[in-house]
């Protein structure tokens, strides 16, 4: 897993979008052996982190619109609920939302998925 993620990570462009904001890159990354991934945050965010998964208003939605732009993307977040797939599937056509169950994590059939989509892209 984490060396079809490393694999995947020299054509595209990774981001950490979590509140462990650069923890993620400097203690869990090495820890497990990903490469490093900058995370995707702004100091605007800490004040939408109370609004929950559900709103249009979701730091995470927010910050995933800013940097996407008009890009073709891929999030993979157990975080995604209906309202945010229905959201971004209705204003980005070309996009893959991957939401693994949280106690299994990313699995390699999801992972399939994302490679499958990302070399279909190309």
């Amino acid at each position: 897993m984490v060396a079809r993620l490393n694999a995947l990570s020299r054509l595209a462009d990774f981001r950490w979008l979590t509140t462990w904001v650069g923890e993620a890159a400097t203690q869990f990354a090495p820890a497990v052996g990903l490469s490093h991934f900058p995370a995707l945050w702004h100091s605007e965010a800490r004040e939408r982190l109370n609004k929950d998964c559900y709103s249009l208003d979701w730091w995470k939605l927010q910050l995933v619109e800013e940097h996407a732009q008009d890009r073709p993307f891929v999030w993979v977040d157990d975080d995604i609920s209906k309202p945010i797939r229905s959201h971004v599937k209705s204003r980005y056509s070309d996009t893959l939302l991957i939401t693994p169950y949280p106690n299994n994590g990313l699995m390699d059939e999801e992972l399939d998925r994302i490679e499958q989509w990302v070399f279909g892209n190309d």
